[in-house]
């Protein structure tokens, strides 16, 4: 079982190494994504920590991930799929993660569970419009105006057109724009969550849908959440929607009742102890480093809990 990884991150390489040293088994590789917005110094000490890892890439083309359209995430994805297609890379499932996740099991554990899988592909959804409880992420309200109105940023503000509100410069800017996005390929659109593990078959789908059909691309420049929605609706729209199974695998505590998951700590162990799940998110090495060496020895058994980048890597980089 060959598995390959696909890293968004934007800051503390560190923990960006950690994750990497955890998840790199035989026959692995990892694409790399480093937020345009990182400043160099950080992404050389990310590069520099990795660089010693040759199933390591990092991607050439960096985006600056906005927050609200996330469509910096969909190109990411999309570029490292190209890019795993022209190395020629060998792997039966793809994941995708962010800096700021971790696995809670181990390798071996996580190889069993996709080869049980036999090809299906795990990845949340629910129909575009859903309004109601989700058995994992509680209540859930995901409306038609993340698709039909057009999201962007203008000078570095999120901004939602047409605008709301009804003052004279609103109305008149909207008599220029549509009422009302219309969704491509006549396709149903789906929404979800935007990390997943699908296997080769269902990569290599997606692979040739977007190559094929760019315009659909290009559409999800301007869709709220992006990244939640992209995959989702080309996989559901395909005829292999129903080899997908509406899990992501991913432990994630929304009790903060915001748009952000907590931030897990040590509190949270035991939570993450019992979990089914293989990976949890998020994780912040430089505010609670102890929930990982909890993980590292109790979990993933690799005794004694490292705490240091030394451990971890051989690069002397300072943190």
């Amino acid at each position: 079982m060959r598995l390959a990884y696909i890293i968004t991150a934007h800051k503390n390489p560190e923990q960006l190494t950690r994750l990497v040293a955890r998840l790199d088994a035989e026959g692995a590789s990892f694409f790399v994504h480093i937020d345009k917005r990182t400043d160099a110094q950080l992404y050389g000490r990310m590069v520099e920590n990795l660089r010693h890892r040759p199933n390591v890439h990092f991607l050439r083309k960096r985006f600056p991930c906005n927050y609200m359209t996330l469509f910096a995430a969909v190109q990411a994805v999309v570029q490292a799929i190209e890019e795993m297609f022209r190395q020629k890379i060998s792997f039966d499932y793809l994941i995708y993660l962010t800096g700021q996740d971790y696995p809670i099991k181990t390798n071996a554990q996580i190889q069993m569970t996709l080869k049980q899988a036999n090809g299906f592909s795990f990845l949340s959804y629910l129909p575009l419009p859903f309004e109601g409880t989700h058995p994992t992420y509680g209540r859930v309200i995901q409306n038609m105006t993340r698709i039909e109105c057009w999201h962007l940023h203008v000078f570095g503000r999120y901004v939602r057109v047409p605008l709301r509100g009804g003052a004279l410069p609103a109305r008149v800017a909207n008599l220029f724009v549509p009422k009302k996005r219309r969704f491509p390929n006549g396709f149903k659109p789906y929404g979800g969550w935007a990390y997943w593990c699908l296997s080769r078959r269902h990569v290599q789908y997606v692979h040739e849908f977007v190559r094929s059909k760019p315009a659909f691309l290009r559409f999800f420049r301007y869709v709220k959440s992006a990244d939640e929605i992209f995959i989702q609706t080309i996989l559901l729209n395909s005829p292999y929607r129903n080899e997908v199974i509406n899990e992501d695998l991913r432990y994630v505590d929304w009790s903060t009742e915001d748009c952000h998951p907590k931030t897990l700590a040590e509190e949270d162990f035991p939570k993450l102890l019992d979990s089914s799940s293989l990976f949890a998110r998020k994780f912040d090495l430089p505010t609670a480093p102890k929930v990982l060496d909890m993980i590292d020895a109790h979990i993933l058994k690799i005794h004694p809990s490292p705490v240091g980048i030394a451990t971890i890597s051989s690069s002397p980089c300072p943190r």
